[in-house]
């Protein structure tokens, strides 16, 4: 059976039209589990609404652990025959989402399904369309090519826009546990995808996925450092229990120069003239982990501008990236205002 799992966090605003697209849903063989995080708002309510009127939907509520620990919570009901889903609860789904993913699994046994992503505002305009690079269409043995492009490139490291054969999430879940706060889904989604052999793509599953105003990030610099190298350990350890180097895969060293890469531009982004000081100190420690050795000769980034900062990066120029980011900040403000 198909289990779409909904981690739920203060998200009564948006729950119901979340819940409403799941409902509605031409797939009918599923099972909807409800995650209530710890919510302090109406959540848990429009949740108890929603179990009492249609038994597909089942709520378990537990204390506030963030994000991924009602992710593995959710995962932990399910059995190793499932299949298993995501949905946001601040997203949306199309009626024939699900019935366009379980196709693949369905008609060709596949261990993964693959859709696409729809970047969209709160009032439903559509920002960007993103696709896997993979053909629409069923492949077989794609582990069989680790050191290619494929894993990193499939569907933009994001679990809800995939359906997964249980047995293959259930095992991730409890070597990951519950701690993972820093690129959870890219983590998520990598270690997953690692193992599995059939994979059906079909782009015209696409997911809503909104984007919300007001969401900055506000951890500290320290602590987003911290929580980058828990998530490469854990990936690390993983790679070393498969027999594989990490510095030696090139979807990890992919995976991970895009981690440096975010890192770099949403401490940078956040940063003051009073914290200046703390954000060099921090990209500075980032230049001499180990565990970017491989990543030095697999950084790439789109745009002049983001080439220049990973050189940099390289050269251990971390003032001269502030000063471009910083810049390319006025800049950006600049044309807003001017737009306006």
């Amino acid at each position: 059976m198909l289990k779409i799992i909904v981690p739920i966090y203060n998200t009564g605003k948006y729950l119901s039209r979340c819940l409403d697209s799941i409902a509605a849903q031409t797939y009918t063989n599923f099972e909807c589990i409800l995650v209530n995080d710890g919510s302090t708002d109406n959540s848990l309510d429009i949740c108890n609404e929603y179990c009492e009127k249609d038994n597909r939907f089942i709520i378990f509520s537990k204390e506030n652990g963030g994000s991924p620990s009602a992710i593995k919570y959710g995962v932990e009901q399910c059995k190793i025959e499932d299949y298993i889903g995501f949905v946001d609860s601040d997203d949306y789904i199309p009626e024939n989402y699900y019935e366009l993913l379980m196709a693949g699994i369905l008609n060709y046994n596949a261990d993964l399904s693959v859709g696409s992503l729809r970047y969209c505002d709160e009032n439903n305009k559509t920002l960007n369309i993103v696709k896997t690079n993979m053909s629409d269409g069923y492949t077989d043995s794609i582990n069989t090519k680790i050191d290619d492009n494929e894993i990193f490139e499939l569907a933009c490291y994001c679990r809800v826009n995939k359906v997964t054969k249980a047995k293959f999430v259930l095992p991730i879940i409890r070597f990951l546990g519950g701690d993972i706060s820093f690129g959870e889904d890219d983590l998520f989604t990598f270690l997953t995808t690692f193992d599995v052999h059939g994979i059906y793509v079909n782009n015209d599953a696409s997911y809503n996925y909104v984007q919300r105003s007001g969401s900055n990030n506000n951890r500290s610099f320290v602590k987003r450092e911290r929580e980058l190298q828990n998530t490469l350990i854990k990936i690390n350890s993983f790679l070393k229990y498969k027999g594989l180097e990490a510095k030696n895969v090139l979807a990890y060293n992919k995976l991970a120069a895009y981690y440096l890469y975010s890192t770099m531009t949403i401490t940078v982004n956040s940063i003051s003239k009073e914290t200046k000081d703390d954000c060099s100190e921090v990209l500075n420690r980032l230049t001499s982990w180990e565990c970017f050795d491989g990543v030095k000769s697999n950084m790439k980034a789109s745009g002049i501008k983001n080439e220049i900062i990973l050189s940099l990066f390289k050269q251990k120029k971390i003032n001269m990236i502030i000063s471009i980011m910083l810049q390319g900040r006025k800049i950006k403000k600049f044309l807003l205002r001017f737009k306006a």
